[in-house]
């Protein structure tokens, strides 16, 4: 991509900061798992978020970051997740998700399961400790919630794919 997906520009400012914003904003609390080029992201975020570091970014898969934020959540109740390299959600899809209840999977109008994934952090705690595969178990019989959010399941892994989303 020649440039970090999280700091990629959207609508004037890094995308890693949209994500923040629309989830902080239905959120009590913001974690973010950083990796590579960590100062550079964490620049791109508020004194408010909570910042996670995997110093083993280049020899883990995305599930351990994933880990290492659910570490972090104390609170038993719902838990956004989602990954940096889709765009920023929609407030009603948050709603729609909230509504619903986690576990829950946005669907956007084409059928496709979507992001964030609203979940119970107790849940994902216990799922992330269950032998290979209780992540996907969990995320396989969570309730499904049609949005009309096009691009909830929206990502992008080439440079094309990013200027197609553009606005």
């Amino acid at each position: 991509m020649g440039t970090p997906k999280g700091l990629l520009p959207w609508r004037g400012r890094p995308l890693l900061a949209h994500h923040v914003i629309a989830l902080g904003a239905r959120a009590s609390r913001v974690v973010v798992v950083l990796g590579a080029r960590a100062a550079e992201h964490r620049a791109a975020l508020g004194p408010e978020v909570d910042v996670v570091i995997n110093a083993a970014w280049e020899h883990t898969h995305p599930v351990d970051s994933l880990a290492l934020a659910v570490r972090e959540l104390y609170l038993a109740g719902p838990a956004w997740v989602t990954p940096v390299d889709v765009l920023p959600t929609a407030p009603e899809t948050l709603d729609a998700l909230l509504l619903a209840g986690a576990p829950a999977v946005p669907v956007d109008p084409a059928g496709r399961d979507g992001h964030p994934v609203l979940v119970d952090a107790a849940t994902l705690r216990g799922a992330l400790a269950s032998p290979p595969g209780g992540l996907q178990t969990l995320l396989r019989t969570a309730c499904r919630v049609p949005v009309v959010d096009p691009h909830c399941a929206a990502d992008f892994d080439t440079p094309a794919a990013w200027r197609h989303l553009q606005p």
